[in-house]
């Protein structure tokens, strides 16, 4: 049972909440494959470009074993996920001469089947790892059907995003075994290195010698592979500061089609393209208003932050990864909506925390798939050629207000979270008041004073 005040929540409350949200994605899953039927494509919040289907893993697998990845296609990902992919292609893909990664995607289908079996067997796998001990079969039945069937999985999958891979590791890496933890952190940071926030965990507790152990294996990790497919281990560095400083990087649609950061916001109110389309409005300015949703989002972030390094070893290492995870889906836009598929791996840390009833209530408002419903934005986009279906299809591109409201949720629960820590922070220094105030009775006591009870 967890309280919360006054409003005190049982499992079987979390079950019922569980199966109203798995009811309404069944339902989006359903509404999805329909539309497909009728009209060729998936509809939004999927990616608008139809044609891209799977891309995000062929493209990275083409330049995978060629020379130029980092120089020529700018490649943000660390070599190890380059070995990994030269090896899967060796392995499923015909030995024929692939000039783009379209034309390897075509020869790949061994590759999609096998992208699809992982994108199955993977959260499976998350859940029977030791850190879901406590949930139920039943629960657990209930937690992989929601997690398969929720639109921030199905984009990733759709996208065929090497993020799916992070969902056991991140398992691991909320566990009690310190060897695990060092394990998938490594491995975290060398599939995404935007998870090498997650040192300042250990900065916050004073986690030294955990540290140092952390960061000499994921930087020896990283120069190996960078060794192994001879590449100078200072590219993808270069390329990961061009990226973060580059806001052409995404198109406008992109950014917009499952945003788990109100960064998406500021960049497209500050974008050119936006501020001299029909869109914009001549009363409010929208540098203006980006300028004032920036600012919400670095208090809050920084309030986060602030309250972790306070609470210091207050907080254990896992409620402290926990916070920084959620800080990297709000920081920017670079790490996608499928980002937010990170959440379900919280899910046994966070129900150990104080407000775990916000917390989840949170997370259904993060994770409800209404994004077709209420649409605010409906623009045809023109003819496409659609790989799913196979032949052109005219693409409507919508903008639905649960889309919209999804990065608002997403960063009050970085807030609530942030509550948290700080009432942790006043509960610790009350503690130590009240213990140094026992300890100086104690010491008028042996002095012998007759007033100290």
């Amino acid at each position: 049972m967890t309280n919360i005040g006054s409003f005190r929540v049982g499992r079987r409350h979390g079950v019922v909440l569980l199966a109203i949200l798995l009811i309404l994605q069944l339902f989006a899953v359903a509404y999805f494959y329909s539309f497909f039927q009728q009209y060729g494509y998936l509809p939004s919040p999927f990616i608008d470009d139809k044609s891209n289907t799977f891309m995000d893993l062929f493209n990275t697998m083409f330049w995978a074993g060629r020379v130029g990845g980092y120089e020529i296609w700018k490649s943000v990902y660390p070599p190890l996920v380059f070995i990994i992919l030269d090896v899967v292609r060796a392995l499923l893909v015909p030995s024929f001469t692939y000039n783009t990664g379209t034309a390897l995607r075509a020869g790949g289908y061994n590759v999609e089947i096998a992208l699809v079996i992982a994108y199955c067997v993977l959260p499976a796998l998350a859940l029977c790892l030791r850190t879901w001990a406590d949930f139920s079969l039943k629960e657990r039945l209930l937690l992989y059907l929601a997690a398969v069937s929720s639109i921030p999985f199905l984009f990733a999958l759709e996208r065929g995003n090497l993020i799916l891979l992070v969902t056991p590791l991140l398992t691991l890496l909320l566990g009690k075994s310190v060897r695990l933890r060092v394990l998938s952190l490594l491995l975290l940071i060398n599939i995404k290195p935007y998870f090498g926030i997650l040192l300042l965990g250990y900065v916050a507790r004073k986690d030294w010698d955990e540290l140092l152990i952390a960061v000499l294996v994921t930087g020896a990790t990283y120069l190996a592979t960078a060794a192994m497919i001879d590449v100078n281990f200072t590219s993808m560095l270069l390329n990961l500061v061009g990226f973060s400083q580059n806001a052409n990087v995404f198109a406008l649609r992109d950014i917009f089609s499952l945003p788990s950061s109100v960064s998406a916001f500021s960049a497209v109110l500050s974008a050119p393209r936006f501020i001299y389309s029909r869109y914009s409005t001549g009363w409010l300015n929208p540098l203006w208003l980006a300028g004032v949703i920036n600012i919400c989002k670095w208090g809050i972030i920084g309030w986060a932050l602030t309250a972790l390094l306070r609470a210091g070893r207050g907080v254990n290492i896992e409620v402290a990864f926990v916070v920084l995870i959620i800080v990297t889906t709000n920081i920017g836009i670079a790490a996608g909506g499928y980002s937010l598929i990170f959440y379900f791996a919280l899910i046994p840390t966070l129900k150990n925390m104080r407000y775990a009833p916000m917390y989840f209530l949170m997370l259904a408002a993060i994770y409800v798939p209404l994004d077709p419903l209420f649409p605010l934005v409906r623009n045809n986009i023109g003819t496409q050629i659609s790989f799913l279906a196979g032949h052109a299809v005219d693409v409507q591109w919508t903008v639905g207000l649960v889309t919209a409201l999804r990065p608002w949720f997403n960063l009050l629960l970085l807030a609530a979270v942030a509550f948290e820590l700080s009432g942790l922070r006043r509960q610790t220094v009350r503690c130590a008041v009240q213990l140094h105030e026992h300890h100086a009775k104690g010491v008028l006591n042996l002095t012998g004073d007759p007033d100290v009870n």
